[in-house]
């Protein structure tokens, strides 16, 4: 997939997480989604990111109604089915929960 007119403004961090990522084998670009990459596992995770511990992460939620899976910013690698968030370092469970989490039905259209 071609990134480059959205690299074009991307902040620095992104761009140099993008180097990286094309320096990967072809299979596990192919296998493993950029965003994917980016946000979690990839060197270009933004330096904004906190622990698990300063986000009161906790495995599984004591809610349901209030878990990483309907929270805005949780996403799924399709292929490994491992979760991860915009705003917590590493894997995120689905069920799991922490004090940042914003529901996609409280978001405003």
């Amino acid at each position: 997939m071609d990134y480059t007119d959205a690299l074009k403004n991307s902040p620095y961090w992104v761009q140099d997480a993008y180097d990286e990522f094309e320096k990967l084998p072809m299979k596990t670009q192919q296998e493993t989604p950029f965003l994917y990459f980016l946000l979690g596992k990839g060197k270009g995770t933004p330096p904004f990111k906190m622990s698990k511990r300063d986000s009161n992460y906790k495995d599984p939620s004591s809610n349901q109604d209030f878990i990483c899976g309907n929270c805005i910013f949780y996403y799924t690698n399709p292929v490994k089915k491992i979760g991860v968030c915009s705003q917590i370092r590493g894997n995120v469970d689905y069920d799991a929960i922490c004090r940042l989490w914003i529901g996609e039905a409280s978001v405003k259209k």
